[in-house]
């Protein structure tokens, strides 16, 4: 695939799972687009991987996909 997108716009939980299936998408160098309107996982270790692109709105991933 091109991307893994993945949504993580509700604050209450830990998206554990989610942040294994970044780390498969980043070993198998896969580009990942994070929507992420609250910033909460900004600490997170994979936050600023070069492979993801962080959103925290929905139409600033539309446009970037168009280009």
């Amino acid at each position: 695939s091109d991307y893994l997108i993945v949504i993580m716009d509700t604050p209450n939980i830990d998206y554990s799972s989610t942040w294994t299936e970044i780390g498969i998408a980043i070993h198998n160098e896969i580009r990942i687009i994070m929507y992420n309107p609250s910033g909460l996982f900004s600490n997170n270790m994979y936050f600023h991987h070069p492979l993801i692109k962080n959103f925290d709105n929905m139409d600033k991933i539309i446009n970037y996909l168009k280009e």
